[in-house]
């Protein structure tokens, strides 16, 4: 039986773990077991493996040749290496000088691994790009081993020079089976931070991807032993225009994932219909919102006070601050500050995956204040601002106002204010029946469905009959209503059934019925009756009572 996942307590009552009883009493029972990560392969394994399958030494020794080939070689330090009770690393000697003559002769090989496209997506703010991987042997180990990792770095030309995107990575290991015309394809990913241009400057930027096996790109210029490097353009986002005073200003970009420019700020609707809306986010179509309201935001300057690989605030700097209040329109209580605590995906500069970290809000003097955690090399995407726990909230046109505040050698003072409208509904307040008699209090759609012929509810009908029955749903913003029979299945096929007709005050209606946008604001429902036609409703059954 795995082991993986389970805690002390429960290996040592299945009697998979033995454990002395006076040990046992202190120890935490509820700890999991961790398992040991796979050992990398020695030189002398990797050359006995690779042996038999074509694998040059100057492939397999290339992670302990460079290192090898870093450190001066002298007398003393050659003596430690062969003082190893392992001697089945890489020494210096003749074998490491004939790698290292190999490997001058080996630049940009993709016989093993290539970079077969690179991108950007500018909605998403990712980079990626394509690893194609065209042997079976050569990754130093198969998957019960660490492998071997490829890299790919992202540059990008801007203004005169090459701005580094950052870097992806992935593990590959040896495949049986894998060839030339059997590749494995692999795709990485890097959140980034890229230049914004408004729709009347826009043009494609040139971007440098380079893939390097075993050995991080150095630079932009760099021409990697075993790898690729490609070359194309890319859109960078699509921003306003951002005059000198304006370069401390906060922006809201997005609430409960639909964009600003998709937001009526009157109505505070949601009015981006499909296919207007761009990716990730939700559609709106005249749409409240309701529930947790994620609130996403930026500076425009982003100021780089974070540690590069650990993504946290360095002592001693004055990182951006802002707040972020809320308030009912028309409401004379004073606004509410959102203060509660949430998380947030942060990429640092010289960090391979994202870091999950908690974001709360911390007190500087007497208000309390998040600390703004992106910069030009740090990524937090989403960008959440605060988190709006609007769950329990009346109905209405609320404010959402986020201000921002940075250091002006004395103190935080605020640089700026943006302030956006939205519509909260968290559904129609209304009570229903519960089953076993008694009432809820319910926050949705009032929905009375009722078979009126031929047999009333709970009636009897033969295969045949047409079944009639009234309808009606109610709710603010209503925007779709379908009825439909459920199938069954018999012996493992589904069973085919008829569509149940709909109208609406005697006009008969689409089944699912959408309201349109230039209504759907206006409506609280609709009611009326359907029909099911029962005739071909069970092609296997006879014309028996159902």
């Amino acid at each position: 039986m795995n082991v993986l996942f389970r805690n002390v307590k429960e290996l040592v009552a299945s009697k998979q773990l033995i454990v002395d009883k006076e040990l046992l009493a202190n120890l935490d029972l509820n700890q999991t077991l961790d398992t040991v990560k796979p050992k990398a392969k020695s030189y002398a394994e990797l050359k006995e493996a690779y042996a038999e399958v074509d694998v040059p030494s100057h492939r397999f020794a290339y992670g302990d040749a460079l290192k090898l080939a870093s450190q001066p070689f002298t007398s003393k330090t050659i003596a430690k290496l062969k003082a190893k009770e392992d001697l089945k690393i890489l020494l210096p000697g003749p074998e490491l000088a004939k790698i290292l003559d190999n490997l001058e002769l080996v630049i940009g090989d993709t016989s093993y691994e290539e970079l077969t496209c690179a991108g950007y997506n500018p909605e998403t703010r990712i980079m990626s790009g394509v690893i194609s991987v065209k042997r079976s042997y050569g990754y130093s180990g198969d998957l019960c081993s660490p492998g071997s990792t490829e890299y790919v770095g992202f540059w990008v030309h801007y203004d005169g020079s090459w701005h580094a995107m950052g870097q992806a990575e992935v593990q590959v290991h040896d495949l049986p089976g894998v060839d030339s015309d059997n590749t494995v394809e692999y795709a990485v990913f890097r959140a980034v931070n890229m230049l914004e241009m408004p729709c009347e400057d826009l043009t494609g930027l040139p971007l440098r991807a380079i893939l390097s096996w075993n050995d991080p790109p150095a630079g932009p210029v760099d021409h990697p032993h075993w790898g690729n490097v490609i070359n194309t353009h890319i859109q960078p986002n699509i921003g306003e225009e951002i005059v000198p005073e304006d370069e401390n200003r906060l922006r809201l970009l997005r609430v409960g994932r639909v964009t600003i420019n998709g937001i009526d700020n009157v109505t505070g609707l949601a009015t981006n219909p499909a296919p207007l809306y761009v990716s990730g986010d939700c559609h709106g179509n005249q749409s409240p919102f309701a529930g947790n309201i994620f609130i996403e935001g930026d500076f425009v300057h982003k100021i780089d006070v974070f540690n590069h690989i650990t993504g946290d605030v360095i002592p001693g700097t004055h990182p951006l601050l802002y707040q972020v209040f809320v308030h009912k329109v028309g409401s004379l209580a004073p606004p509410t500050q959102l203060t509660n605590s949430f998380t947030i995906a942060v990429t640092p500069q010289n960090a391979m995956l994202p870091i999950t970290k908690t974001q709360s809000s911390q007190p500087v003097g007497v208000e309390q204040y998040y600390t703004y955690m992106e910069s030009s090399a740090q990524v937090v995407n989403p960008r959440t601002l605060a988190v709006w726990q609007a769950g329990g909230l009346d109905e209405g046109l609320y404010t959402i106002e986020a201000m921002g505040f940075s250091w002006n050698g004395m103190a935080y003072v605020q640089i700026s204010s943006q302030v956006q409208n939205a519509y909260v509904f968290n559904g129609y307040p209304h009570i229903e029946l519960v089953s076993g008699g008694g009432t809820v209090n319910a926050r949705r759609p009032e929905v009375h469905l009722q078979i009126t012929s031929p047999g009333g509810d709970c009636g009897d009908f033969v295969v045949g009959d047409t079944i009639e029955g009234n309808y009606s749903v109610t709710d603010h913003f209503f925007g779709r209503l379908r009825v439909r029979v459920v199938p069954i299945t018999v012996g493992g096929v589904p069973q085919p059934v008829n569509t149940i007709s709909i109208e609406d005050s005697t006009v008969p209606q689409p089944n699912p019925v959408e309201f349109e946008d230039t209504v759907q604001a206006d409506t609280n429902g609709m009611s009326g009756t359907w029909s099911l036609n029962t005739a071909r409703s069970c092609a296997r059954c006879s014309n028996s009572a159902a």
